[in-house]
């Protein structure tokens, strides 16, 4: 009770923008829930820890107490609020620029919250993921705004309603029905208003400042944007003054403003750097990487304890049902005894009434029976040791058995951990060690370039901005394929499909995308999901460089079998280009399908070109 006092009063302070006292006493709380061992008081406490971090523009504080969260709701077994923890997180990611790990996780919290029926909470998530689409891919957008709006309707929930109407208004402005969009605006401004979303409005008047402006009314464009700055500079809320100076700088220009939209984007990149830099990107590296190993070492605790369970019940219901049988053969035993002797004394008591004087002859033959039984005792003694030491011989066999059993797979285990660190070790070393070493060499040229104050040194550092792109790239696929909760099929969809979106169609270049339903429930392998993600990647590249490509097509389909990857263009062909078959990439490509036992094929015509993967599915 204590700490729930303290909880309550920590969040009455943060909105007042007290956020330093409110940090302390959600701290103190958090101590006194761990007096309790209550894990899920400590959940909700970190969890405000996150939400009042990420108010604060400290990312990775965010990052870390989200990651607390959502390990002490699992422990506890709260899939509703582990859903919501999980949904904080992908925010996070998704201020920090990184839309892909944000969509994963996002969709990983929609997953639990439709399993366990949280209509509020998939109105909620829908609408986040919608916002992440609208960058990338206007009809994804459009299909989970209707997710949101149809649960959002159900749930009667003001500020999923709200939401609701910013998404759609967004996508309106991006179809230029600016009056429509401006129209779902004011619904949301007058909802956040009601439930006092501080946070929430001064995003929506930035906003609605570009909207006004588009239909021509500036006065009223100008007295949004006012009461945006003074929403972030009373709530001291980081995010919406970067919000601010971003929306800024296009309206400025929009009006050919130019040294006012400098000024603003500008004033953007200083609050976007204090929210973002170096320090903040390694923490939360870090953080991932602790996450996932203590989640792996938590599943590998849960295994090995039900496998000891396990054992423990199948050496009990053996030695229980060893302990019956020995019990029935006494039974049958001591019915046999008793039988013979009923009988015995029947037999006296008959010779005994018919005469006496055959009674030396009657004692003689009970003499005669007596020794007859005690040779069937012995021999029933005999057959019970041989059917106990068969038994017992048989329980050894079945324990040695079940143990070698259990050596091997955890040699098998081992040896599957061991490749992968291999690999792991091995991209590391090829993909990142030679970029990092060019990246050093243009380093150095590029101060010496500064000292001699030559143009050269803009180049050098060009350079060095496109290999560090590439190499966050490579270890961003790494990072993707190695993550567990990435092996079905299905997300490599929309990695590929996000891909296309930072591609080719930012190169005008008309695309169309077909996945085959039949592989929904396929999963992949480290090894397989890493190569078939990096040879679609170079076949993409390739039509963007060299195939002067006007329409390109990417079919992931099922045939007999085989998993068939098909990237084709509308191109020059690849004997047009003129470049080397290791400058298009072509023996990378070959090299990576032997690896997952495929065959790879490059069809190339004055009709375009035309890349083949066909790999067997697991």
């Amino acid at each position: 009770m204590s700490g729930l006092v303290r909880l309550q009063q920590a969040q009455q302070k943060t909105i007042l923008n007290q956020y330093d006292e409110s940090e302390v006493l959600i701290k103190d709380a958090i101590r006194y829930f761990e007096l309790d061992n209550d894990i899920n008081y400590q959940g909700y406490a970190y969890n405000e820890l996150g939400f009042l971090a990420d108010r604060k523009g400290l990312y990775d504080d965010a990052m870390m107490y989200n990651m607390k969260a959502v390990k002490l709701f699992d422990e506890a077994g709260n899939l509703k609020e582990s859903a919501n923890s999980t949904g904080n997180l992908a925010i996070v990611y998704y201020r920090l620029g990184q839309t892909d790990k944000a969509l994963t996780m996002f969709h990983e919290s929609a997953k639990v919250r439709n399993r366990i029926g949280d209509i509020k909470g998939l109105a909620a998530i829908y609408g986040n993921i919608a916002t992440v689409y609208l960058s990338v891919n206007l009809d994804s957008a459009e299909k989970y705004y209707s997710l949101q709006l149809q649960n959002a309707t159900l749930s009667g929930v003001k500020l999923n309603i709200a939401q609701a109407y910013v998404n759609k208004s967004m996508l309106l402005e991006r179809m230029g029905l600016y009056e429509s969009a401006l129209e779902n605006e004011e619904k949301a401004v007058g909802l956040y208003s009601e439930i006092g979303e501080n946070s929430k409005l001064g995003f929506r008047y930035a906003a609605l400042a570009l909207l006004f402006q588009h239909i021509g009314d500036t006065a009223k464009a100008e007295d949004s944007f006012s009461k945006a700055r003074k929403i972030g500079i009373e709530w001291k809320n980081k995010p919406v003054m970067q919000n601010y100076y971003r929306q800024q700088s296009i309206y400025y220009k929009n009006k050919g403003d130019w040294r006012k939209a400098y000024n603003s984007i500008e004033t953007y990149y200083l609050y976007r750097d204090s929210l973002s830099n170096e320090k903040t990107s390694a923490r939360i590296a870090e953080l991932e990487t602790q996450y996932e190993v203590e989640k792996k070492n938590s599943r590998i605790e849960v295994l090995e304890a039900n496998a000891r369970i396990h054992e423990l019940e199948m050496y009990h219901q053996q030695t229980e049902a060893y302990r019956n049988m020995l019990e029935i053969k006494n039974k049958q035993q001591a019915i046999v005894l008793l039988t013979k002797d009923k009988e015995h004394n029947s037999e006296l008591l008959e010779k005994k009434e018919l005469a006496l004087e055959n009674a030396r002859q009657q004692l003689l033959l009970e003499h005669q029976k007596q020794q007859i039984t005690e040779q069937d005792i012995e021999k029933e003694k005999l057959v019970r040791h041989i059917i106990a030491g068969f038994s017992f011989t048989a329980l050894l066999t079945i324990l040695f058995l079940f143990s070698r059993f259990r050596l091997k797979r955890k040699l098998e285990e081992k040896n599957r951990i061991l490749k992968i660190r291999d690999n792991i070790s091995r991209d590391l070393h090829d993909e990142v060690g030679s970029t990092l070493s060019s990246i050093n060499l243009l380093s150095i040229v590029s101060r010496k370039a500064l000292q001699q104050g030559g143009e050269k040194a803009d180049e050098m550092l060009e350079l060095i901005e496109n290999q560090s792109k590439a190499i966050q790239n490579r270890i961003s696929d790494i990072v993707w394929a190695i993550r567990p909760e990435n092996e079905r099929i299905e997300n490599m969809e929309i990695r590929m499909r996000e891909f296309i979106a930072q591609t080719l169609e930012a190169a005008n270049i008309k695309t169309r995308f077909n996945f085959d339903r039949k592989l929904d429930n396929v999963t992949l392998s480290y090894e397989v999901r890493k190569n078939m993600m990096l040879i679609y990647k170079e076949a993409v590249n390739n039509i963007i460089k060299h195939s002067g490509a006007s329409q390109a097509e990417i079919e992931l389909s099922c045939e007999n079998g085989l998993i068939v990857l098909s990237v084709s263009d509308n191109g020059v062909g690849v004997k047009s280009v003129g470049n080397s078959k290791s400058g298009l990439g072509l023996k990378s490509i070959e090299q990576r399908s032997k690896e997952i036992g495929g065959i790879c094929n490059v069809i190339s015509s004055e009709d375009g070109t035309k890349v083949v993967l066909k790999c067997p599915i697991p």
